[in-house]
């Protein structure tokens, strides 16, 4: 399965000060991966040189394939990719039926087609379509973010922090939403806080500190490392001698999937083991095309 976004090497700052030090986040297709990390860490910079919102200083940005560093965030979204910021993404000042209007001309969609994406979706903003958005629930302004992101019919989401705020109960709604619209083929990447409840949904998880991904790969792979992580220390792994055989297949002691030597999933563990040739375990989604993109890049 190939890479629906693969951030590669990247150097990104505001201004004078540095916030992404060579970044590598592959995001495989069609899956659920979450983005882990204190704050500060770099998860809402990452998303942001992703859209195109932030040119980085150096690295490459490829979305499903096609190199989009530099381009216009118009021009990335029109290929497909689509950001939900934190704070939810709406017009508060007008009404939910108001802010799907703005999307006719945006999506190209006639107003019933857009209605019918949203009210479809999540029937309660339909009994709140005159309502000014402002005035709804955190819950329900995440969907009203949700329903204009899907109007434009994106193959790539990223969303930043659908949690802030909100109640458990209502985090957990929204995952599921989340987990339903990935189901559909879609790619999401998802920044959060509450690490146990995206870990839930999620295919993957990247975990960034200090401006880099120190760690990635399926949830289990990676909840050892989480309070490390938070409370500041340098879990920054060294590299193993196993890592540069890429002719074997490995797995992890949690994990649930096979990969290459290169993967990044495996890439700096040291306590990956050989799969055996009886061992029935699927491929990782995001080893194939990038162990390819590692063999091209020295």
């Amino acid at each position: 399965m190939s890479l629906a976004l693969d951030l590669n090497r990247i150097d990104a700052a505001y201004g004078p000060v540095q916030a992404l030090f060579a970044l590598n986040l592959p995001v495989a297709e069609g899956k659920v991966t979450a983005v882990l990390g204190p704050n500060g860490a770099g998860k809402t910079t990452s998303l942001r040189v992703a859209a195109g919102l932030l040119p980085p200083k150096t690295g490459t940005v490829s979305l499903r394939g096609s190199d989009v560093t530099g381009k216009a965030p118009r021009q990335i979204a029109r290929s497909g990719l689509c950001l939900i910021p934190e704070g939810r993404g709406t017009f508060p000042s007008l009404t939910v039926r108001e802010n799907l209007l703005l999307q006719c001309s945006i999506a190209g969609k006639k107003m019933s087609q857009v209605e019918e994406i949203a009210y479809g979706r999540f029937p309660v903003l339909g009994q709140r379509r005159g309502q000014i958005a402002g005035t709804l629930s955190g819950g329900e302004q995440h969907m009203l973010a949700l329903s204009r992101a899907l109007t434009t019919d994106p193959q790539v989401i990223l969303i930043d922090e659908i949690s802030m705020g909100l109640a458990p109960i209502i985090v957990e709604r929204l995952f599921e939403s989340v987990a339903d619209i990935a189901a559909e083929g879609r790619t999401i990447v998802l920044v959060e806080q509450l690490a146990e409840l995206v870990l839930e949904i999620a295919d993957f998880a990247a975990v960034i500190s200090k401006g880099t991904v120190v760690t990635i790969g399926e949830p289990g792979d990676i909840r050892h490392e989480l309070e490390e992580i938070y409370l500041g220390a340098d879990v920054r792994t060294e590299q193993g001698a196993r890592v540069t055989d890429d002719t074997g297949r490995w797995k992890t002691p949690t994990g649930t999937l096979a990969h290459r030597g290169g993967c990044p999933v495996v890439v700096q563990r040291h306590d990956a083991a050989p799969v055996t040739a009886d061992e029935e375990i699927l491929q990782c989604a995001i080893c194939s095309e990038h162990s390819e993109t590692e063999g091209q890049n020295p």
